[in-house]
């Protein structure tokens, strides 16, 4: 498979997750199932804040554990 300098390209059969570690409070993570679903996480593995794009359309959004959302800036 030939993979651009611009852009890369993974495949999977069923779910497929990206993840970052910087130390042990500090995660980051993109996954997509096969349903298509796709989970945005940010901040530590237990209280981290999630945005959850869901294969019918909508849109969940779970805050950490302040409760905020901000919205528009």
């Amino acid at each position: 498979m030939y993979l651009s300098p611009s852009y890369s390209k993974v495949l999977s059969k069923s779910k497929h997750i990206l993840f970052k570690l910087s130390n042990e409070e500090k995660f980051g993570m993109i996954e997509v199932d096969s349903t298509g679903q796709i989970t945005l996480q940010a901040g530590t593995t237990e209280k981290g804040a999630k945005i959850i794009l869901r294969p019918n359309g909508n849109i969940v959004i779970q805050p950490g554990p302040d409760g905020l959302v901000h919205l528009g800036g």
